[in-house]
């Protein structure tokens, strides 16, 4: 609740009234849109426990609206990043589209449905700025989605490329490289890893113990 309150004062939204939970994804902030649409129960269920008001849907033109499409499409979303970075800069969240087949899979052909009435999949994602996990297409260094496999990768890149003594000894492995680092010199498949597969280069320092 004070998150939220804190977010409507400073974007100038009226008190008591629920927010558009895609204004407040466009605004980049990332934790609050996924506590609300996967932590919460969603807007409705926000706006109720809150006793906030919130606009009324007539029933028939509801998946019409692309507001409630990108809610419900929220809980199936795959995105990384969303972190701080080791700059200090907070790192921009990437999400993907669910294919129809999950969201069949999941039982959500209404869903599918929506989707389908407002473009298909593609007009969707452009709208609402997500990516296309394009069929047949395999993910990109999927050995290092292993946590241990990723470690060790990581610590061997950090002793070959960023932390060298001017004596040649070793230092103490104790902070995060930058992701432009990694990227730079030799490391792209961990840049891909860190956002992909681990949560970003903060979740990762975390895990590691490291600044």
């Amino acid at each position: 609740k004070k998150e939220l309150v804190a977010w409507s004062e400073e974007h100038e939204r009226p008190a008591g009234v629920m927010p558009i939970i895609e204004d407040i994804r466009k605004t980049g902030n990332y934790m609050l849109f996924h506590a609300i649409t996967k932590y919460h129960g969603g807007k409705g269920a926000v706006s109720r426990r809150l006793g906030w008001r919130v606009e009324e849907h007539v029933s028939r033109g509801f998946w019409h609206q692309e507001e409630n499409v990108s809610e419900a499409l929220a809980p199936y979303l795959d995105c990384t990043g969303g972190g701080v970075g080791e700059d200090g800069e907070e790192e921009e969240e990437e999400c993907t589209i669910p294919t129809k087949a999950s969201l069949v899979e999941k039982g959500r052909q209404d869903l599918v449905g929506a989707i389908d009435r407002l473009g298909g999949f593609k007009v969707v994602a452009r709208h609402l700025d997500l990516k296309i996990r394009h069929p047949g297409r395999k993910p990109l260094y999927p050995e290092l989605r292993d946590w241990e496999s990723y470690r060790q990768k990581l610590e061997r890149w950090m002793e070959a490329h960023h932390h060298r003594r001017k004596d040649g000894g070793k230092k103490k492995i104790s902070k995060m490289p930058k992701m432009d680092e990694l990227v730079n010199f030799g490391g792209k498949d961990l840049h891909y890893a860190t956002r992909k597969y681990h949560g970003g280069s903060k979740k990762v320092a975390e895990k590691m113990g490291w600044n």
